[in-house]
């Protein structure tokens, strides 16, 4: 004869010791008769262990065989991370959190366990809280955010991911994962001075061989040995501005182009004895940044074709503007110096009567930046247009 159960955890308990004294299984009426259970009581405990994860169900033809479950609870795979893990209902009070949270926090699991987020004193979660991350992540939205946290002195980063999440029931919740990133910054931190020292000794070095350089030239009488120094420093020049900008910059790994360039013509028309605010310069985005590899380069183009316009477009000696532009249209970047000269001589082809310095800007351009260039006669002054497809990813 079935009894009534009395107990729900322990008959719980019951039919976990009879499962797990038969691996291969048991139907709800072999478990019901065994355990003297009522049917329908055993049925709605078997459905309790299932949801929990401590059960498995499997049906074979019109019987349903339980068996106990080989996952591992949710709230174990939590204490399995490395991560600080928090559980939120909707109303932003904690469902589980994990024993590496508890341990940074110095909670007690019964210290947390239903108590609003608000009126716990987490300060890693306090801005992100308040910027409310909470409402967006329930609105099914995910977010990440980095922050720097201090504790006993030191300044630890947490990368902290709000997770949408639906529980067992059908109601809304929100994961929190706080995963401590304080070693991989200090990596980071590390590679980037690095990268400062040697950014900056390369460009002490270059500017130590320009000094040799201008010391080498005025030394010397004027003439053409005098003038390939002097545009030799020029070179060097351009090479020790980009390391100059990669020391400025956050990453160590690009050039700001609009300041690169306003330094660029501001040397080249000093070369040349050109008045630096004849030299304009439009930039487009104005925040355009270009990687080592190519800010040297186009720096090299920049410096030979202003110092060209300066020397060449205004030949009585008389300044004129000269006009630097720079744009980037997401697929291709284009590069444009024009002046409002003489234009070109009569018969002149730029390809076999140029210049060493016209044939160092078409190899750089064709061969290091995989560009082409075109020099056309406007009438009244020439226009250099230089164009470097990248398909979306700026060089």
């Amino acid at each position: 004869m079935s009894r009534t159960p009395e107990d729900p955890a322990g008959e719980c308990s019951r039919i976990i010791e009879l499962l797990r004294e038969e691996p291969r299984g048991l139907s709800t009426s072999e478990i019901s008769r065994r355990l003297g259970m009522n049917r329908n009581s055993v049925a709605k405990y078997l459905n309790m262990l299932v949801v929990s994860g401590r059960l498995e169900m499997q049906e074979v033809a019109v019987a349903k065989v339980y068996y106990l479950s080989h996952r591992v609870p949710i709230s174990a795979m939590l204490d399995f991370s490395s991560d600080l893990i928090l559980v939120l209902d909707s109303a932003g009070r904690v469902v589980q959190a994990n024993d590496n949270l508890l341990s940074f926090t110095g909670f007690g699991r019964g210290e947390v366990a239903g108590r609003d987020i608000d009126s716990l004193d987490i300060p890693l979660l306090a801005p992100l809280l308040e910027a409310g991350l909470m409402r967006v992540a329930l609105a099914g939205k995910e977010r990440t955010d980095e922050v720097r946290f201090e504790k006993d002195g030191k300044d630890l980063y947490f990368v902290v991911k709000f997770v949408p999440t639906v529980f067992d029931d059908g109601g809304a919740g929100v994961t929190v994962i706080m995963e401590d990133v304080t070693a991989a910054r200090q990596v980071l931190q590390e590679k980037e001075r690095l990268l400062a020292e040697i950014h900056q000794r390369v460009r002490n070095n270059l500017q130590l061989i320009s000094s040799l350089l201008a010391l080498q030239a005025g030394s010397m009488g004027e003439g053409a040995g005098r003038e390939i120094i002097r545009k030799t420093e020029g070179r060097l020049g351009v090479l020790a501005r980009a390391h100059d900008h990669l020391d400025r910059s956050p990453d160590h790994a690009r050039v700001c182009l609009g300041a690169y360039l306003a330094d660029l013509i501001a040397d080249s028309a000093a070369a040349v004895s050109c008045p630096a605010d004849l030299v304009a310069t439009r930039v487009v985005p104005s925040d355009l940044s270009l990687r080592l590899n190519a800010a040297i380069p186009v720096g090299l183009i920049v410096n030979e074709l202003i110092s060209n316009a300066c020397t060449h477009a205004y030949p009585a000696g008389a300044p004129g503007c000269v006009l630097v532009s720079a744009l980037d249209d997401g697929d291709t970047l284009t590069l444009v110096v024009e002046d409002e000269g003489a234009g070109m001589p009569a018969g002149f082809d730029p390809v076999t009567d140029g210049s060493l310095g016209l044939t160092l800007v078409r190899t750089l351009v064709t061969e290091q930046l995989g560009g082409r260039m075109e020099i056309s006669d406007k009438g009244a002054g020439t226009r250099v247009l230089v164009t470097v497809p990248h398909g979306g990813e700026t060089p």
